[in-house]
């Protein structure tokens, strides 16, 4: 997801005709649809992106509640890469009075944090085995992002996320799914952590309400919404065919 973009404002010409074939397409999201009704002129159907989210609950953990637990906070991104917000998140650490367990995941040039476990780039079961541990997922991203695979990803296994207030994020986490925070805003970021680190029984409704968010972009549900584009596409050149004979 973008404003805008020069190289394809070069290219659509030549894909014009390519682009006029298209009987059919899907967004994963609100903020993909926008991109190609502004950019390209299409009108895609919405369908969010599909998640094997069996993998993340299979791994999902009993969370300790009890008070004097210290919660576990994961980011997962490249760490090179800005608008992924890594900075920001250890910025909101770092003002954190009771400091959780956290731990960077992705791959990128570690920073020297104190109380920071940086674990590089991992596997797919890797990631799935942090997320089902962690208590709490952080989502710092400044923008960019047409939708948020690691975010259902995150709720499958457990975790009450936390994330930025981008249009694909927010749209993800629903109307009680998430915590949402201003792009940025290290100290806004910094008090929803300490909210959940604080608030046991708000942490797990979080968690809770994050799983059975989650179901519904499992591929269960969103394969049967891609088939009845696929039939409607089908049966549409089907009676067109019909009329032309």
């Amino acid at each position: 997801s973008a404003e805008s973009s020069y190289a394809l404002k070069l290219a659509l010409p030549a894909l014009r005709g390519s682009l006029e074939k298209i009987r059919a397409g899907i967004a994963v999201s609100e903020e993909a649809w926008r991109w190609q009704s502004q950019q390209v002129g299409t009108d895609p159907v919405i369908i969010p992106n599909g998640v094997d989210t069996a993998r993340f609950s299979a791994v999902r953990r009993v969370p300790d509640t009890a008070k004097d637990a210290v919660p576990e906070v994961v980011f997962l991104g490249r760490l090179d890469e800005p608008r992924k917000g890594l900075e920001v998140f250890l910025q909101a650490v770092d003002q954190l009075p009771r400091r959780p367990r956290v731990t960077v995941v992705g791959a990128g040039a570690p920073r020297k944090v104190e109380g920071v476990d940086f674990t590089g780039q991992i596997s797919e079961a890797e990631k799935a085995k942090i997320l089902g541990r962690a208590d709490i997922f952080v989502a710092p991203n400044l923008g960019g992002e047409s939708f948020g695979i690691i975010l259902v990803e995150a709720m499958a296994a457990g975790c009450a996320v936390v994330a930025s207030d981008i249009p694909a994020f927010a749209a993800v986490c629903g109307n009680d799914a998430g915590l949402l925070f201003p792009p940025g805003d290290t100290a806004a970021l910094a008090q929803r952590l300490q909210l959940l680190i604080d608030d046991v029984p708000l942490r797990t409704t979080l968690a809770s309400r994050g799983a059975k968010r989650a179901e519904d972009f499992d591929w269960s549900v969103v394969a049967r919404q891609v088939l009845s584009v696929y039939e409607a596409v089908s049966i549409g050149e089907k009676v067109a065919l019909e009329g032309w004979l």
